[in-house]
């Protein structure tokens, strides 16, 4: 399936008249983009100009787009106009000169501009996404109507941005104010993965180094089908990050090779609501390395307030510089962002986020992953050869969820909205919430700043993603005492290629339940402390001991130990006892 993208950025430039400003005239935009199957969208703009001084009146009109897919450029007022077209720097210019002539205050001018762009509509594996980027407006604008026609095939749209309180895709001016437009078709996104990790141990000593798998998220499903190397050990760590442990040997290296699906959701999974407690809303909103909280960054977090207005300010605030986009590129923190606005690339928009969303009491993280993009202008990556991204995500209280949002291309996209809605698009890589620099997402652990070591590309997701599984291993030997509680450890193995999630362990042989303390990634154990107590028992002897999970059954034997024996041992050891003692009496009254 062939890989394209949309991105087309609209910029209304100045309209192009003797000694007249843009200001000394208003504008009313009727605009539809119609998409084709094949993604090809044909644009129609009905423009109305009006006179806002006696002085001016417009002799040609302008238009600017950040594509070269631009074809069958024609346009009309009273009569057919033959627009000029230019190409440089990525960019195409339409000027439209008018036949007609509307001159005195007030007087209108109406013209048509019509031309098919290759890039709107793009198939991203199984979505179709649009995008149109907002409009740079330097003009009054009475009115300004966009609307989106699109082929049934498409289906019903998974998401649209800004978001609307009818289901139809108009938008007015008062619903998008000139900001982007996004809207996807499609249910499900699929990435296949396959991840390098380069590991050295310089020391003279033995190693134990850990790497950092992708994740589970409430947006995205991760499937770890192979390792090239058994880890010793898989955790997740408070941030949900899957955290894996290789041995190195003294003076030695290895490489690691990971491979497997990531699937994208626009609603969140289940099971991932989650109520944070006090410490973890301290932890959350504290300052740290690259999140400093700094007397100006306070100032305006306590204005700001909300997650929407600063996510807004930085969007506004910061602008991208696309100059130090180079390996090795150096994060600068929220606090050198906010006193060199001009000098952010994603970490920084990311960083001044948090630092913002902290200081205002809301808790909030920054994630590094993969972002798919095909239009580095629109939608830039900056952490180094293997084209990795940053973004944020604040946690909202109501809905118990950390919620992800893209500043970065909120900002370069010329408004596209990144924070009531992302996108099919984002792989998190690495969760940093606990710490601002740790862990290390993959593609972090190269030899070289050159080395690519990410490779996404989308796949078909499975009919149905993989279940959950899981062995219970036993002790060899087991014992229970009648009367007494034992404690039997039962190890869990996540054999699968999912995460399990927390399990519950139950033996109605002895009445007993217990509960795995946090999820399982692939290739995880845990030991479950199992507390059982077989009761009063007379008759001894092997037993069948039967542990059950998620339906599940697994099975060993147990040697009970019957009442009497403890009893038996009991009276022994009184006795014996009771002879030392009248011994050691003889002894002393000699």
């Amino acid at each position: 399936m062939r890989i394209q993208t949309l991105l087309i950025a609209l910029f209304l430039l100045l309209v192009s008249c003797t000694r007249a400003y843009a200001a000394d005239f208003s504008f009313d935009y009727d605009v539809t983009y119609a998409v084709k199957d094949t993604g090809t969208t044909h644009v129609r703009q009905n423009i109305t100009i009006t006179n806002e001084t006696s002085e001016y009146y417009p002799r040609n009109y302008t238009l600017t787009i950040s594509s070269n897919s631009v074809a069958n450029v024609s346009a009309r007022d009273s009569g057919s106009i033959t627009p000029e077209v230019g190409t440089a720097n990525d960019e195409t210019t339409i000027t439209v000169p008018f036949n007609t002539i509307a001159a005195g205050i007030h007087k209108q001018l109406s013209f048509t501009l019509e031309y098919d762009l290759g890039e709107v509509a793009t198939l991203k594996g199984g979505i179709w996404e649009i995008i149109i980027p907002g409009t740079e407006k330097k003009e009054d604008v009475n009115s300004y109507t966009i609307q989106l026609t699109t082929p049934d095939s498409f289906g019903t749209p998974a998401y649209f941005s800004p978001p609307k309180k009818s289901p139809n895709l108009i938008w007015e001016w008062p619903e998008h104010g000139g900001k982007g437009i996004s809207v996807a078709f499609g249910d499900l996104q699929s990435f296949a993965f396959t991840l390098h990790y380069h590991l050295f141990n310089e020391s003279a000593q033995r190693q134990v180094q850990e790497i950092t798998l992708p994740p589970d998220t409430a947006f995205q499903k991760i499937i770890v089908n192979s390792i090239s190397e058994t880890p010793k050990s898989v955790r997740t760590d408070p941030d949900g990050n899957w955290l894996a442990t290789f041995p190195l040997s003294p003076h030695s290296e290895k490489e690691i090779i990971a491979s497997g699906s990531a699937y994208l959701f626009i609603k969140p999974q289940s099971g991932f609501k989650l109520k944070l407690n006090d410490e973890e809303y301290q932890l959350y909103t504290k300052p740290q390395l690259y999140w400093e909280q700094s007397d100006e960054i306070t100032t305006k977090a306590r204005e700001l307030r909300t997650p929407e207005a600063i996510y807004n300010f930085v969007v506004s605030y910061l602008q991208y510089d696309y100059s130090r986009l180079e390996p090795g590129i150096e994060r600068l923190g929220a606090k050198t962002a906010f006193s060199y606005p001009k000098r952010a690339v994603c970490m920084e928009f990311s960083d001044l986020f948090v630092a913002l969303t902290r200081s205002a009491g809301i808790p909030a993280r920054e994630i590094h992953g993969y972002a798919y993009t095909t239009n580095s202008r629109l939608q830039p990556l900056s952490l180094g050869a293997d084209i990795l991204h940053a973004w944020a995500e604040y946690y909202d209280s109501n809905r118990q969820l950390w919620i992800p949002v893209d500043p970065t291309w909120g900002n370069t996209t010329h408004g596209v909205n990144y924070f009531h809605q992302l996108d099919f698009n984002h792989v998190a890589f690495a969760i940093l919430g606990v710490s601002s620099d740790y862990p290390y997402p993959a593609g972090a652990f190269r030899t070289t700043n050159s080395q690519k070591d990410v490779f996404m590309e989308f796949t078909t997701p499975e009919s149905k993603v993989p279940q959950p599984e899981f062995l219970l291993k036993f002790p060899t030997l087991m014992f229970a005492v009648s009367g007494l509680t034992t404690t039997v450890p039962v190890t869990v193995l996540n054999t699968g290629a999912v995460l399990i999630p927390k399990l519950a362990l139950t033996t109605t042989t002895f009445n007993a339940r217990a509960e795995t303390e946090s999820q399982l990634p692939p290739f995880a154990t845990t030991v479950v402390p199992l507390q059982i107590n077989p009761g009063i028992v007379w008759v001894g002897g092997k037993t069948l001991f039967t542990v059950t999970t998620q339906g599940q059954e697994f099975s060993s034997t147990i040697t009970v130990i019957p009442l009497y024996v403890p009893l038996a041992a009991g009276a022994l050891i009184i006795a014996l006892f009771g002879i030392l003692m009248l011994h050691v009496k003889r002894k002393i009254t000699r």
